[in-house]
């Protein structure tokens, strides 16, 4: 039920964000994924894929390997190409504060994979007051 819930907030956010953006060229998503030897990592990225192809849009998958520097090396990475959102499953979520901190300068979304309260508790200042459609699921809840 967990990746369930996952995967129709990640086809939500990139659907969302496609649709928003309304530009003639297709919209660039970011999944930053903890590693790709564990099949439920690899049904994320899969489901991510199928949500990006309905909707129109290019998705870029990173997988960090589990080393939780790279995720904001990739993070940085991703607001330097200037993709239009990143969808992001965290190894250590201190360390990738900073990233998440330029990538809101930047006015590039995230959408972290974890609940609402976890999400206000580590980004007070980040998580979004704009109400959502009920259809969003609470697991996968945009912080910017």
């Amino acid at each position: 039920m967990r990746l369930f819930k996952l995967l129709v907030g990640c086809a939500a956010f990139i659907s969302i964000g496609s649709t928003a953006m309304g530009s003639a060229l297709a919209d660039t998503f970011a999944l930053v994924n903890i590693n790709q030897q564990a099949l439920f990592f690899n049904q994320i990225n899969e489901g991510a894929q199928k949500a990006a192809d309905a909707a129109g849009a290019k998705l870029v998958i990173f997988n960090a390997n589990n080393v939780p520097s790279a995720q904001n090396d990739a993070i940085e990475t991703y607001i330097t190409q200037k993709v239009d959102g990143i969808i992001l499953v965290a190894i250590d979520v201190n360390g990738v504060k900073p990233a998440i901190t330029a990538a809101k300068a930047a006015g590039i979304p995230v959408s972290p994979s974890m609940r609402r309260s976890l999400t206000a508790t580590m980004f007070p200042s980040s998580v979004s007051t704009t109400p959502r459609p009920a259809w969003i699921s609470a697991n996968s809840t945009p912080i910017m």
